[in-house]
């Protein structure tokens, strides 16, 4: 990591329990989540042209919360944006 000068964080996911777990199949990989800590939205690769996309991602996310409370909310499978 040193040599190509990346510091981020290195997880040894032995058994692949995380990369099962969030769909991670890809780095990098951006997890939604929502309030209930579901996943709500995945996104993998470069985020570089797609702050619009990750914005909205995330007033939808927020709004969808505000409507449900602090009770569970309906559970849907995550949406992968590419």
């Amino acid at each position: 990591m040193d040599k190509v000068g990346t510091f981020l964080p290195v997880l040894h996911d032995k058994g692949s329990v995380t990369v099962d777990a969030y769909r991670a199949f890809a780095l990098p990989t951006l997890c939604l989540l929502d309030k209930q800590h579901n996943i709500s939205h995945v996104w993998t690769g470069s985020m570089k042209n797609r702050r619009d996309q990750l914005v909205e991602q995330i007033k939808s996310v927020l709004e969808s919360d505000s409507a449900f409370g602090e009770s569970e909310g309906p559970a849907e499978e995550p949406k992968a944006i590419e």
